[in-house]
């Protein structure tokens, strides 16, 4: 899901020609294990089979975002992927080179 800017968002569909009807209400899936399943989301609006890479749906969502004061983000990384950036604390204890660290860290020092 992917928001649009305003009420809406998109949903990108996993089903060539899912069974889909305007006006159905989206809830979120049991398949995450961040969400429980059944949590109303918004309505269908619309959706464009033909869309690429996907077929997609545009849903009205039901929380007013305009009213939202906080969000809480998760982050969400699957154990078999590699991260994307490091740990910020590890970055800065990393990145504290000296000169002439640096320096011996150079192509021209390295062994053959």
């Amino acid at each position: 899901m992917r928001g649009l800017g305003s009420q809406r968002a998109a949903i990108a569909l996993l089903e060539r020609s899912p069974d889909i009807h305007v006006g159905e209400t989206v809830l979120s899936s049991s398949l995450s294990s961040l969400y429980p399943g059944g949590i109303p989301i918004g309505r269908v609006e619309s959706f464009d089979l033909r869309a690429t890479p996907a077929p997609e749906a545009i849903v009205e969502l039901f929380a007013p975002l305009e009213r939202l004061e906080w969000a809480l983000i998760y982050s969400f990384q699957a154990a078999n992927e590699v991260p994307i950036a490091p740990d910020l604390d590890e970055a800065s204890e990393n990145s504290e080179l000296t000169n002439s660290e640096a320096a011996n860290d150079s192509p021209e020092n390295a062994l053959p």
